[in-house]
């Protein structure tokens, strides 16, 4: 499954976007299983950050 984010700042304000990787009972998984800007992917590979542009 493919998830695609758009979206356009009005403001001066920095903004991240950032995947939690989550169990069946909703938790983390761990901290590392958290893709954001400077861990564009997961452990096991299948949530990646493709683009990001600031």
């Amino acid at each position: 499954m493919q998830i695609t984010l758009k979206f356009t700042r009005h403001s001066p304000i920095e903004m991240d976007i950032s995947c939690f990787a989550l169990d069946a009972a909703g938790k983390l998984i761990s901290d590392d299983d958290i893709v954001f800007y400077n861990q564009p992917t997961s452990p096991c590979g299948q949530i990646n950050l493709t683009h990001y542009e600031s």
